[in-house]
Formats: structure tokens, C-alpha cells, sequence
């Protein structure tokens, strides 16, 4: 059955073709059933073609040109020149651009440039490497990213400017170290976008022969449409006589002149796409090696340097997103209705999460957490300042803690200055103190650093007085003066929630 439609969808690399019928029947083709020589198939073309089970054989262009009358003569075939413009263009690109490749950027420079960059990002985050501690950013970035949307959701008022913008600098120093590990890992990559894409010859050459490639691949479908033609136009002469025979010859040789020129382009265009390829593979092995021995060179000075500020944003991140949760009720109320006991923290969360979970049907990942969960026990630490009135004092309250391997990160200080000023920088959260120091008192001194900490930590105060005394300024825990070194540890313990382990 004949009909007609249009093209809609034609892939030049296969050969195969949908056609659509004005009643949208879709009807799919193979180049093996074009059936027209003066034109190749595309995207919008007319088309009529012969159904047979569903399939579209026999497929030609409708011509729009008005018909002859019958007693004209027929017009004579005409050579398909369409390619010709296209293959000129291609050659007059050879003939004007410069032999070979010239280096327009050498190894070195191009390093140079890529890890500038990268100082950049670094110089940018420069102030979170001040602080105090850090946590392993590539063991804690999916556990951390979890709970701080976790923790929003829970709280729509969670998300503050700060929080925001730790975070987004964050995500910005881990697409860059993303990007780096990538190259770093794969030295052929590193060579091809850090140092061939800086090569203006090399780039050029090779979008050229891309798209002589591309052409080079129309022009072989071309030339096996072509042969497949000639062969069924050779014997279709065998059958005819007098004036269809002359004009069957007659669209043979076109056909045949159409065949040659294609075969003559693919030839040329073949051997030139040949001698770029053999150029850009010899420019590539001169300098590879060179590159990729700097490149590593330099990688391993600036990983470090990117996982310190990572691991140091990590850390900031964390403290920032529990000093928050401290804050809000609607957290408060979860952990207390969810009866998750301890210090908000990474840690406490993590550990909440953990015994929820079946040991027996652990994934992969799941596995990991708890990889995750012994590293944070081990850096978990308080910040801690010891401040009394006596060296002596404070030099042996500190031994006393080192020995009953407490988690804490002690500075010790007999000066309320300079314990001040190094508290607010390190964000301390871990205070003891005595009730009379040098120049003020322990509730004077506690007071200072909330009103200028967003910091709220734990305190225990050295004191004689009797507990009571201190409650109403926010003191978690009271020993007495003549305390001994268990009596600390035991209060200690209890004020951070290590007595059940």
C-alpha cells in the first residue's frame, strides 16, 4: 500500500528513520529502503514510501518541481554536488591554517594556572584553618550534609545566615578538592583539561577533526548508498530497451560521476584526518610525561592543604550546627521525646541513629557509620579552659585529667585575659573554674565569654560555697576545694556524659 508522510526522525550514524503520516501513523525505515539518489534522507523531508507489515520500504522525496508535460522531453539526471561545498570548506581549513602544532602555553605555566586557582579557594578560606580542632572531612561530609537537613526539617527557623554561609563555603572547597582528586587520580585527564585545552593550535586541530569526522561519516553512508544504487540501476539496463535504456544510462553515469566524487573525498578526508591524528598523538607524547610529573609533584603539597582547610571547615561546620540545635525547642523536644541522652553533638546523633539498627542486616554504608562513630569518640573533645587563682593548681588539675584520659583538649591559665581572648578564638566549651580569681570573679568571667560567645558551655565551678549558690547563673556542676583527684574525675565523667562509656 503507497503513502505518504514526512520525516521526523533520521540518525545519520545507523541509518535509521521514523516517518509520520498526516493521520500520525509512524512508520520506521532503514537507509537500505531510500530509494532516491538525487537526495538523502533528513529531519522534515516529504516523503512517499511502500507499507509492508508496518515497515516503510521503497522510500523517496516528493519533488514540488511542476511537472513536464508528457510530450516534453525528460530533463536529464543531474550529478549530486551537495557535499562538494562542505568537503571545499574543510580543504580551503587545511590549506590556511599553520603547519603543525605550536606550544602556546608550557607545561609548567599551565599548572601554574590550574593550581592558582585552587590557592584562591584556599586563600578565601583561610579563617576557618584558626580553629581549634578538626574533623576528618571525607569520613564526616555525608554523615554531616544528613544531619544538617535533618536538623532543618525538624526546624524551619534552624537555617541562619551563618549556618548558610559555613555551609556554602563548604560545599564550594569540596567541588574544588572533588575536581582536583579527579585529575589528581587520573593523570591522563589532568594532561588532557588542564594542559591540551590551554594549547590554541592543539584545541583547534582537534575540533577540526572532529568535525571532518563527523562529515567523513555522512560521506561513507553516502558512498554505500550510492554502490548499493549503481548495482540495482546496472541491472535494471539489462531489461530495457531504446529510450528508457538510454535514459537509464544516462542516470547510471551521473550516479557513477556522484560515486567517484564521493569516494575521492572520503579518500582525502581520511588520509588528512590520519595525518592530524598522528600529529596531536606525537605533540601529546613530547609533553605528557613532563606534565604529569609536575602535576602529582605539586598534588601532593596541595591536597594537604586542601583537606586541612576541609577538615577545619568540617569542624566549624559541626560545632556551629549543635550550638544552634541547643537553641531550639522543637530539637530540644525531639531528643527529649526520642530520650537521646548526652551533649548535642555529632556524636550523641550518631549514636542514636546506630542503635536503631539491626547488626545483623548491615549495609555497606550503614558499616561505615560505625567506622565513623569510633573516630568521633576518639577527636569528640571539649575545648577546655582551666582557669584557677594558683599555678600550682591549675598544673596539677590538668595532670589529673590528662591521667584519667578525659576527652578534653585543656589550655590551662591563671590570667583571665588571656584565657578570654583564647577561649572566644577556640570557642571553648568546657570551663573550670575557681569563684575568686586574680582581678574578678568565676561568675564574672563566665558571663563575659556568653556575652560574647555564641558558644554555651558546660561549667564546673572550684568553689567552697554550696551548689545552690551558683545555680541561678547557669553553673552544671559544683566540687569543693579540697576535692581529690576521683572526686574530680567522677564529676568530671558525670558533667560529660561519659559514666555509662
Amino acid at each position: 500500500m503507497k503513502a505518504s508522510g514526512k520525516i521526523v526522525f533520521y540518525n545519520v550514524n545507523d541509518g535509521n528513520g521514523m516517518i509520520m503520516t498526516p493521520g500520525k501513523g509512524k512508520f520506521p525505515f532503514q537507509v537500505m529502503d531510500w530509494d532516491d539518489y538525487d537526495r538523502m534522507p533528513s529531519v522534515g523531508l516529504e516523503v512517499t514510501f511502500d507499507i509492508a507489515k508496518e515497515v516503510a520500504s521503497s522510500v523517496r522525496a516528493v519533488s514540488h518541481e511542476p511537472q513536464m508535460p508528457a510530450s516534453h522531453k525528460e530533463i536529464p539526471p543531474q550529478r549530486d554536488t551537495a557535499y562538494r561545498k562542505r568537503f571545499d570548506t574543510l580543504m580551503q581549513h587545511y590549506d590556511e591554517r599553520p603547519q603543525g602544532i605550536e606550544l602556546h602555553r608550557n607545561a609548567q605555566k599551565c599548572i601554574e594556572t590550574y593550581f592558582s586557582n585552587i590557592e584562591r579557594y584556599i586563600a578565601k578560606n583561610l579563617k576557618y584553618n584558626n580553629s581549634s580542632g578538626r574533623l576528618d572531612f571525607l569520613l564526616m561530609r555525608r554523615f554531616i550534609l544528613t544531619t544538617y537537613n535533618n536538623l532543618s526539617e525538624m526546624d524551619m527557623n534552624f537555617v541562619t545566615p551563618q549556618i548558610t554561609k559555613i555551609r556554602d563555603d563548604l560545599l564550594q572547597m569540596s567541588a574544588v578538592y572533588d575536581d582536583f582528586k579527579a585529575k589528581n587520580n587520573l593523570p591522563h585527564s589532568a594532561f588532557e583539561t588542564v594542559f591540551l585545552q590551554q594549547q590554541d593550535n592543539y584545541v583547534s586541530m582537534e575540533k577540526h577533526s572532529e568535525e571532518v569526522s563527523r562529515f567523513l561519516h555522512e560521506l561513507q553512508q553516502k558512498e554505500q548508498y550510492l554502490e548499493q544504487r549503481l548495482a540495482v540501476k546496472s541491472e535494471e539496463m539489462h531489461v530495457l530497451a531504446g529510450d528508457a535504456l538510454e535514459h537509464a544510462e544516462e542516470e547510471y553515469r551521473v550516479l557513477k560521476g556522484t560515486y567517484v566524487d564521493v569516494v575521492h573525498m572520503c579518500a582525502t578526508l581520511s588520509e588528512r584526518l590520519h595525518e592530524d591524528q598522528e600529529t596531536m598523538n606525537e605533540f601529546r607524547s613530547v609533553h605528557k610525561e613532563n606534565f604529569i610529573e609536575s602535576f602529582q609533584s605539586l598534588g601532593e603539597k596541595y591536597e594537604k592543604l586542601l583537606l586541612q582547610t576541609l577538615d577545619a571547615q568540617a569542624f566549624i561546620f559541626d560545632i556551629v550546627l549543635w550550638e544552634k540545635a541547643k537553641l531550639s525547642r522543637v530539637i530540644k523536644r525531639f531528643f527529649s521525646e526520642a530520650q537521646i541522652d548526652g551533649e548535642f553533638s555529632s556524636k550523641t546523633y550518631l549514636k542514636y541513629y546506630l542503635s536503631s539498627l539491626d547488626k545483623e542486616k548491615l549495609s555497606e554504608e550503614q558499616r561505615s557509620l560505625f567506622k565513623l562513630y569510633e573516630y568521633l569518640k576518639k577527636v569528640d573533645k571539649y575545648t577546655t579552659v582551666i582557669l584557677l587563682d594558683d599555678i600550682d593548681t591549675v598544673l596539677e588539675l590538668k595532670r589529673i585529667c590528662t591521667r584519667a584520659g578525659l576527652n578534653m583538649f585543656i589550655k590551662t591559665f591563671i590570667d583571665e585575659s588571656s584565657a578570654l581572648a583564647w577561649a572566644l578564638a577556640n570557642r571553648a566549651n568546657l570551663f573550670i573554674l575557681s569563684d575568686t580569681l586574680q582581678q574578678t570573679s568565676g561568675i564574672d568571667f563566665i558571663e563575659q565569654y556568653r556575652e560574647q560567645s555564641p558558644i554555651r558551655p558546660k561549667v564546673m565551678m572550684v568553689s567552697n560555697y554550696d551548689a545552690g549558690v551558683f545555680e541561678k547563673y547557669g553553673i552544671d556542676s559544683v566540687i569543693q576545694r579540697n576535692y581529690t583527684a576521683k572526686e574530680m574525675i567522677e564529676k568530671l565523667k558525670k558533667l560529660l556524659g561519659e559514666c555509662d562509656g
